[in-house]
């Protein structure tokens, strides 16, 4: 059974004769004739009483009718649906900070326009995913070097030390002064982590004290008290206290990244630029960031 048949099987129902029905498909009405003929070889059975060179509608032909026309109305759908690129799914991760605090609410104003499945993962969970095909594409805050990601960056994303006590707020300090002091961080795996890791001189060695998968949690466990921590620039609240460092400017890219080999399709493009567009636009209004 093929849509073509059932297509001249319907046509045949609606206009109840042979030969108007094979020009509406500019075919031959024995060409006509074999299409149904096959139809009912595949469905074992006549669906058609032939009466004086005319085809009749029998009673398998009437229950076949009533059930594909449902069928097929939901087939044609879904083609003129594909063709008018307004089905699209889509498997999109990002990291926490990422997730949680730029892309929530813009996920769900593109969901009105894409099928989307959303998660939030750490950045090393993430890059597998891409890798292992799990995924379409993520949004992290993390400088990837493998061969076999693509990146398209978003902008730049500034880290900021940051702390509970308001006797350090927006003093300046060599990186290794506050070394000694109870630092909190995320969780191996984190970006946020490794790009703070890796930016801090080799020799310095911070009081790690406490590891949290959580920023919000470690927000919390911040406030009003002499820990420290690294978060990004978008994530700060009121409640706590940049502390500049002295020669280091802590920045990543803020990047789209997806498996290398992925098709990079008309439609996968028209959302990437949608996406990447909102986020800058959430970007360049700070004050809509602050919880």
């Amino acid at each position: 059974m093929t849509i073509k048949q059932i297509e001249h099987f319907l046509k045949l129902c609606e206009l109840k004769n042979v030969s108007t029905s094979a020009k509406e498909f500019d075919i031959s009405q024995s060409a006509l004739s074999n299409s149904i003929k096959e139809l009912e070889n595949s469905l074992n059975g006549l669906l058609f009483d032939r009466i004086n060179k005319n085809l009749i509608l029998n009673q398998k032909g009437k229950a076949f009718l009533e059930m594909i026309t449902p069928i097929y109305n939901s087939l044609k759908e879904v083609e003129l649906k594909m063709q008018s690129r307004s089905i699209l799914n889509l498997n999109i991760l990002a990291s926490q900070n990422t997730g949680n605090y730029l892309l929530a609410d813009i996920i769900a104003e593109l969901n009105d326009k894409f099928n989307i499945k959303f998660n939030i993962k750490n950045t090393y969970d993430i890059v597998n995913e891409l890798l292992e095909h799990k995924c379409d594409l993520g949004v992290i805050e993390s400088d990837i070097y493998d061969k076999n990601i693509s990146k398209i960056k978003i902008c730049d994303d500034e880290l900021v030390v940051v702390t509970g006590d308001k006797n350090y707020a927006d003093k300046e300090f060599y990186i290794d002064e506050l070394a000694k002091f109870s630092w909190i961080l995320r969780e191996n795996g984190s970006g946020t982590r490794q790009t703070f890791l890796s930016q801090i001189p080799s020799d310095v060695r911070l009081n790690i004290s406490l590891e949290i998968n959580s920023t919000e949690a470690i927000k919390k466990a911040l406030i009003g008290k002499k820990f420290f921590s690294v978060l990004p620039k978008f994530a700060l609240s009121k409640d706590l206290y940049e502390v500049r460092i002295k020669n280091i400017k802590f920045k990543r890219d803020l990047s789209i990244v997806f498996h290398a080999k992925k098709d990079m399709d008309a439609d996968f493009l028209r959302f990437v630029d949608e996406l990447k567009d909102s986020i800058i636009y959430k970007l360049n209004a700070p004050s809509s960031l602050l919880p």
